[in-house]
């Protein structure tokens, strides 16, 4: 992803890792599989069961309502699975160290 926006992991202010993966997850061991990028740990927020909240939130709030309409309309839906760069970055993925 950070290709496709041509950036690095410098330029992100934050990752949020929701649901029972990121409540299950080890940083440590996602960092060192090269599921996320190297950063500092108060920069990786886990963040439950952030579609149970969200969901919450815009149903007793109109105007986060409005603000997640906007964002729909604003996001992008990348599908990763055929893009044949990110088939060869998940291979290359593959070959842990020491494999």
């Amino acid at each position: 992803l950070l290709q496709i926006l041509g950036i690095g992991p410098e330029d992100l202010d934050m990752i949020f890792l929701a649901g029972a993966f990121g409540n299950n997850i080890r940083v440590e061991s996602a960092v060192r599989i090269g599921l996320i990028p190297s950063m500092k740990g108060d920069r990786i927020r886990f963040v439950g069961n952030a579609a149970s909240v969200g969901a919450q939130m815009a149903l007793l709030n109109t105007d986060f309502r409005e603000d997640s309409r906007r964002l729909a309309r604003e996001t992008e839906h990348i599908e990763l699975a055929i893009r044949p760069d990110f088939q060869e970055e998940f291979m290359n993925a593959m070959l842990f160290e020491g494999s």
